[in-house]
């Protein structure tokens, strides 16, 4: 029996390493420099070494003062001597990782087989893109949002299994990475735990991410940006905002769109109701 248990490790190990690295190295691929790590690295490289872009208006206030993808980045870099692309790459590649085990465990837990769910995991790890607030759902390039909703699926797929302190641990250093991409997370936890469908201990990793990153705010070295997480806009931020980034605001979203996500509501509702009973096993 150990020995049947451990092919079977074996193979899915094997299954998402193979997801992964398909995903990474074919599609929906990766790339680097060509998006936002135009903005993250020489915040990175000036962190690491201030005398490097000095008139660089960006570099000079990183807005990294609430997330952890600068510490874990410097301290890697500091311990390994490596580049920050090969860092981010293998973080990359491991958090890609993790969010296929996490598709298989939701996968395994409806009710498929093993090679149904590993072609699951496989499609959806083809990624997709989200029109309307334009991002990806596999992210191409090495940044901290797409850290972070690889750890939210897969901190999914442990409450499919009822690890709920492993999912809360997962979901908490995604919210460490990102915290905007984990509040729809964090959210649905919350009103389980009071409904009694879930343990309250997947909320415990949460507060103590939380007191964390207040604590590594206050080390944050010179010239981070340090505005306050809850604020307004000023007028001429907001303009910049709608300059280049008008799909922040949901009211400049085209009326199709909507009507997408209304009907892939529907859609979902109706997937649930028809598959409730696995669910609820």
């Amino acid at each position: 029996m150990k020995a049947l248990h451990f092919w079977s490790a074996a193979v899915w190990t094997v299954a998402v390493i193979l997801i992964a690295l398909l995903g990474y190295f074919l599609f929906p691929g990766h790339t680097y420099l060509q998006s936002d790590t135009q903005i993250y690295i020489p915040m990175l490289e000036r962190l690491h070494n201030p005398s490097l872009f000095t008139r660089d208006i960006v570099a000079l206030r990183p807005h990294l003062t609430f997330t952890i993808y600068d510490d874990t980045a410097l301290a890697f870099k500091r311990l390994t001597h490596a580049d920050f692309e090969g860092i981010l790459t293998a973080e990359q590649l491991l958090f890609r990782a993790l969010a296929v085990v996490g598709l298989i465990l939701i996968a395994l837990r409806l009710g498929l087989s093993s090679v149904q769910s590993f072609f699951v995991a496989a499609i959806i790890s083809l990624g997709a893109t989200i029109s309307g607030p334009a991002v990806l759902t596999i992210e191409y390039e090495p940044v901290p949002r797409g850290f972070a909703i690889s750890l939210i699926v897969f901190a999914l797929g442990l409450v499919a299994e009822d690890y709920f302190w492993a999912a809360g641990t997962a979901a908490a250093v995604a919210f460490l990475y990102h915290g905007p991409t984990t509040l729809p997370f964090w959210g649905l936890a919350i009103l389980l735990v009071v409904l009694k469908r879930i343990r309250w201990t997947i909320l415990a990793p949460l507060a103590i991410a939380a007191a964390a990153l207040a604590i590594l705010a206050r080390f944050e070295p010179p010239g981070a940006e340090t505005s306050h997480i809850f604020r307004r806009l000023e007028p001429w931020e907001e303009n910049l905002q709608r300059m280049r980034a008008a799909y922040s605001f949901v009211s400049t979203w085209a009326v199709y769109h909507r009507i997408n996500y209304a009907v892939q509501t529907v859609i979902a509702a109706v997937a649930f109701w028809r598959l409730r009973k696995s669910i609820e096993a």
